[in-house]
């Protein structure tokens, strides 16, 4: 366990008792936490270390965002993660309200889960426009 697992579990303790839930572990509600790993949210051949790479992605993907926001989450891998995160759990937010249940023993109730689009945005490239 590394040091950012030690702080995330206080943090998540922090969040149970002001009355998230914490998926899978507690019976779905409102709010809710869930973990995500951004690259699951992004193409393969997106490069994250290019600024271009990262521009291109958001502004072929997510054309009806503003453009000026696009820019700026393109700006750094982080803020690029956080933004591509974000559009696809609000594209897939049927996936969200209707995450799975495990049954008791099940290991996901132990080690946890990670929660990942089902449309799969961006695992393609869109039609040229």
């Amino acid at each position: 366990v590394g040091t950012g697992s030690l702080r995330g579990m206080g943090h998540l303790a922090r969040l149970a008792a002001a009355g998230f839930t914490i998926w899978p572990f507690d019976e779905a509600g409102w709010p809710r936490v869930v973990e995500v790993y951004p690259r699951l949210c992004v193409p393969a051949g997106v490069v994250k270390s290019r600024h271009r790479s990262r521009r291109d992605h958001l502004h072929d993907w997510f054309p009806q965002q503003d453009p000026v926001l696009l820019e700026r989450a393109a700006g750094c891998e982080d803020a690029f993660d956080a933004a591509v995160t974000a559009l696809a759990m609000a594209a897939d937010l049927p996936s969200l309200i209707d995450l799975p249940r495990f049954t008791a023993g099940a290991p996901q109730l132990i080690e946890g889960c990670v929660w990942a689009p089902t449309t799969r945005r961006g695992a393609q490239r869109p039609a040229p426009r």
